[in-house]
């Protein structure tokens, strides 16, 4: 194993894991998850060569999961895999309600009659159990639904949980809740958070394994404490003084915020004995963690997408600019990519997660051509066998200091990959350069 980049240096509170045992049947036999060291912690290898281009590996999720806003909202998704299961016309008609009133008025109906045989609509499986209940789960397919439930919706289901539709249900507490904090809104954090004790609590009332055993997936992923994670660099000037402002009218800490999902949580399950230890405030905490550091947002291509890429395949005479402008008006202030998103979520993979980061990365993660969860790793460039493969965390492309500062607040880590190492050097010759005084051996006239 040769490792491309030096060693990162990971700040206190961070827990890696690893277990060779666990991850040799989940990896695909190209690669190989290993251990880099105690600081670094796993690391994912190349067991054969890749050129450029070609694809590395594929992974199914081990937990996705849609944001929690769309969800509030009723963008359907499929609860299962995240394929959008918005019909083109709707997700134009979303689009249009984000203008003002007043230039919605202005925009003729969106009629979309002659791409008929375009636009088939996709495919809506209800949860088994949403007939005469307050269940609104939908999935793409039969075996989707059937997944979800055996992992986790079988514990949260209104129509077999039997909890009342109303202002006592946890389910609705945990949902509606403002799970703010700093000025950031972590509220996709703790619903991601909400559905690991889904799939958790499902293995052990649904499937009879213990807790420890249901827990042991999880377990595996790098943790840290909640309230190491610093999230204010996402927050201008002014939202940080607002955000001061409304935290100290409110007063609420991370472990009051803490303390009221556990509440939700444990009012949901009200756990036994053996399962307390998932239901203790600081476990809790690693687990918003344990999201925050391993969830990979996933935004797959829309079905107005999937919808141009047919034109362009099967109507080459349609002028799709001008379509566009149909649909979204001129001059609205729309971006045309704006229908480029219909879905969006975040998934956590057990072989996925043990990318580490590079600001030169060799691998890129893409979608599959059904937009669902599916994890697609594809070289950036070609790579060697026992080479490891890297992503970008972050954007690879900002100044080294907005880098620097991302990656050590939202991931624990001073990076010294091949970028960061290089820049760094040319900053301190530079300093060096500047610091000689004038007309000493060296200095530039």
């Amino acid at each position: 194993f040769r490792a491309m980049e030096p060693e990162l240096t990971a700040f206190e509170g961070l827990k890696i894991t690893y277990e060779a045992e666990y991850y040799a049947p989940l990896c695909p036999p190209a690669v190989e998850v290993r251990l880099a060291d105690q600081v670094k912690g796993k690391a994912l290898v190349a067991r054969t060569a890749f050129a450029k281009d070609q694809t590395v590996f594929k992974e199914r999720k081990c937990v996705a999961v849609q944001n929690l806003d769309e969800t509030l909202e009723g963008v359907p998704g499929c609860g299962n895999c995240l394929r959008s299961l918005e019909t083109v016309p709707a997700l134009v008609a979303r689009v249009r309600r984000t203008l003002k009133k007043e230039r919605q008025r202005k925009l003729p109906p969106v009629d979309l009659e002659e791409f008929r045989d375009l636009l088939p609509d996709p495919p809506v499986v209800p949860c088994q159990h949403a007939e005469g209940s307050a269940c609104d789960a939908r999935y793409c397919s039969e075996d989707c639904r059937d997944e979800a439930w055996k992992r986790y919706h079988a514990v949260i289901c209104p129509g077999t949980t039997g909890l009342p539709n109303d202002a006592s249900n946890p389910l609705r507490n945990y949902y509606d809740a403002d799970w703010s904090q700093g000025g950031v809104n972590y509220s996709d954090t703790f619903y991601g958070s909400f559905i690991i004790y889904a799939h958790v609590m499902c293995q052990v009332r649904m499937w009879g394994l213990s807790p420890a055993q249901a827990w042991h997936p999880f377990s595996l992923f790098i943790s840290a404490p909640w309230d190491q994670l610093d999230f204010e660099y996402l927050l201008d000037a002014e939202e940080a003084a607002a955000a001061k402002e409304v935290a100290e009218k409110d007063g609420r800490t991370k472990p009051d915020v803490i303390a009221r999902a556990l509440e939700f949580l444990t009012r949901l399950y009200s756990p036994r004995e053996d399962e307390m230890f998932l239901f203790e405030p600081e476990f809790f905490s690693r687990t918003l963690g344990c999201v925050l550091l391993n969830g990979q947002e996933r935004i797959p291509p829309s079905p107005f997408l999937q919808f141009r890429s047919r034109l362009s395949a099967e109507r080459e005479e349609v002028d799709q600019d001008e379509l566009l402008e149909k649909l979204l008006g001129p001059d609205t202030g729309l971006k045309h990519d704006a229908l480029s998103v219909s879905i969006s979520g975040q998934a956590i993979y057990s072989v996925g997660a043990c990318m580490n980061h590079s600001c030169e990365p060799n691998v890129v993660v893409e979608y599959t051509d059904v937009g669902d969860e599916t994890l697609v790793v594809t070289a950036l460039k070609d790579i060697e066998p026992g080479a490891e493969l890297f992503i970008s965390y972050i954007d690879e492309d900002a100044a080294l200091a907005e880098r620097q500062s991302q990656l050590r607040c939202h991931y624990l880590f001073d990076c010294r990959c091949t970028k960061c190492s290089r820049e760094l050097e040319a900053e301190r010759a530079a300093d060096q350069a500047s610091a000689v005084p004038d007309g000493l051996p060296g200095t530039l006239h």
